[in-house]
Parts: structure tokens; C-alpha cells; sequence
């Protein structure tokens, strides 16, 4: 198969049952579906409804993570190209011929959707990508976490790699409408928050890539640039007085090698970040009037 589309579901066995007959009459794909833990049973329904498509069961209790399940799928695939698509996400078996004709190596293709906010979260995610490039930029971050624009991260990895987007055509592309609580429903926590903590992590993560110069940082790197981007966000909220911001420091592992003279040396870069609101009221009234903590955040 040329093409593999990846879906994951987790409690939208409904928007499935509209998007999954699309993904099979994609031409030359191979179409995989991750359950979650679905609480519907989707991986079930699929073995019985559509026999062609290849199920994975993550058999995983807690909070829905995306980038896990899309991994998940991206390993059971062996096709050139890999589409990720949500579960909600209608894709018109037409956009082949497109996608063909755009995606060339050094490329990766993400929907064209201009001057509809609603959209570009519905559509941002679809992705079109070489599963050798996909594997290059290190697949999706799994310590991303709740709704955490996975997505841009990815896009931000590949465009380290040097690789250019191309933009394949809205006409061939929609969504289903639904209400937005459900994009939280299994993924814990509040929306705003988990982009918060993203978009701090997103930041960090990006200057330790530049530094030591590679697509993906090493996955203890990540844990603790992730840890403490939880921590300084929740800090942030608590803060009686937000205005001021907040600020942590980290001490980055850059390389190891031995000297001419036999000894070991080791190479770190010390790296601080400040996070300061610039409307400190527009900040409370959005953050602070309700703090519950996400269940994911560190304690």
C-alpha cells in the first residue's frame, strides 16, 4: 500500500461510523484504527463492521493521549505515505490524486484552511507525511499531554529536518460538528491550561533542539522540560499578583567526549525561561477564576 490513514478513537464511535467509510474508499491505503480504550467499544465494532481495517487496542486506563495513540497506529503500518486524521475528520477518497501529485520528497502536506478558527482546529491536525521523514522527526512527543497542539510540534520537527509544506486542498476535507467539552472529555484537565503548558514546553523544547542541533530532544530531556512546564504554569495561576510572571532554570546535557588528554568532559548549557502574561486581568479572568488542577499535572 502507498498510503496509510491512522484514526484513533476514544469515545467517538458515532463520528467514526461517518468518517471510517470514507478512509476505506481511499484508493491504494491500508486504513488502521487505534482504540483507546474506547468506553463504545469502536475497535470492536470495527473488526465487525469493516474486516479490511487493521485494529490496536491500547488497553491504557488513563486520560486519552493522542500522540501515544497515533504512534500506536504509525507502528502497525508499512506504507510509504502516513495520513493521520481524527475520528471526526471526513476526508473525500478524490484528495489521492492531489495528495499524489503535491507530496514529493522534502514535503509534508497539511489541509489549506484560511480565515476559519473553527477549521483550522478541526483540520490542523490532518497531516500528510513520509513515514521515513515521520520516523526522522521522531513521531509524535507522547509527553504532550491533554489538548496540547501535538500537531504544530510535529509540524515544527519536520520543518527542523528541513522539509516544506505543502498545502493540499479545504474542498477535499471536512469535519463534524460537535461540541467543544467533547475534545476534553477523556483527555483530563481544561483545554486552556494543557495549551498553556504546551505552548511553554513547545518554547523550551525548541531552544534545546537548536542547541543540540537534532529534531527530537532526548526523552529524559523532554520529561523534565515537561515537568517544569507544569509546574511553572501552575505557579503562574496561583500567583496572587500574575503580572510579574514567573521563571525557571535548567541545566541541558550537551555532549560528552574525551579530551586529548584522556579525561571525560561533559558539556551542559544552562537555559532560563520567564513566562509574564501582558494582560495580567485578562489572565486572571481566564485562568484564575476557576483553578482546578488537571489531573495529569505534576503535584
Amino acid at each position: 500500500m502507498k498510503y496509510a490513514i491512522i484514526t484513533t478513537c476514544k469515545g467517538r464511535l458515532e463520528h467514526l461510523k461517518q468518517s471510517l467509510p470514507r478512509f476505506c474508499a481511499f484508493p491504494d491505503a491500508e486504513v488502521i484504527v487505534v482504540d483507546y480504550a474506547c468506553p463504545e467499544q469502536s475497535g470492536q465494532w470495527v473488526r465487525q463492521s469493516h474486516p479490511s481495517v487493521k485494529v490496536v487496542f491500547a488497553e491504557d486506563g488513563g486520560a486519552f493521549n493522542a500522540c501515544r495513540a497515533r504512534n500506536l497506529g504509525a507502528g502497525q503500518s508499512t506504507a510509504e505515505i502516513l495520513i493521520f486524521a481524527d475520528a471526526d475528520t471526513l476526508i473525500d477518497p478524490g484528495a489521492a490524486a492531489e495528495i499524489g501529485a503535491k507530496l514529493q520528497p522534502g514535503t509534508y502536506g497539511i489541509v489549506e484552511v484560511e480565515d476559519d478558527d473553527q477549521l483550522q482546529d478541526d483540520l490542523r491536525g490532518t497531516c500528510m507525511v513520509y513515514r521515513a521523514d515521520f520516523d526522522r522527526a521522531g513521531g509524535y512527543d507522547e509527553y504532550l499531554k491533554g489538548y496540547a497542539m501535538e500537531d504544530i510540534d510535529l509540524y515544527d520537527r519536520l520543518n527542523c529536518l528541513d522539509l516544506k509544506p505543502v498545502m493540499i486542498g479545504l474542498k477535499w476535507f471536512g469535519a463534524i460538528k460537535h461540541a467543544d467539552d467533547l475534545r476534553m472529555k477523556y483527555r483530563g484537565g481544561r483545554k486552556e491550561i494543557s495549551q498553556l503548558v504546551s505552548l511553554l514546553y513547545r518554547r523550551y523544547i525548541g531552544a534545546v533542539r537548536r542547541m543540540q542541533r537534532k529534531p527530537q530532544a532526548d526523552a529524559e530531556v523532554r520529561a523534565l522540560i515537561y515537568r517544569q512546564s507544569e509546574q511553572l504554569v501552575m505557579r503562574l495561576i496561583e500567583a496572587r499578583d500574575p503580572s510579574g510572571g514567573v521563571q525557571i532554570g535548567l541545566t541541558i546535557p550537551v555532549a560528552q567526549q574525551a579530551d586529548a588528554f584522556g579525561n571525560d568532559m561533559i558539556f551542559e548549557f544552562q537555559l532560563q525561561l520567564k513566562m509574564r502574561p501582558r494582560d495580567a486581568a485578562g489572565f486572571s479572568r481566564r485562568y484564575q477564576e476557576r483553578k482546578p488542577r488537571p489531573p495529569y499535572l505534576a503535584r
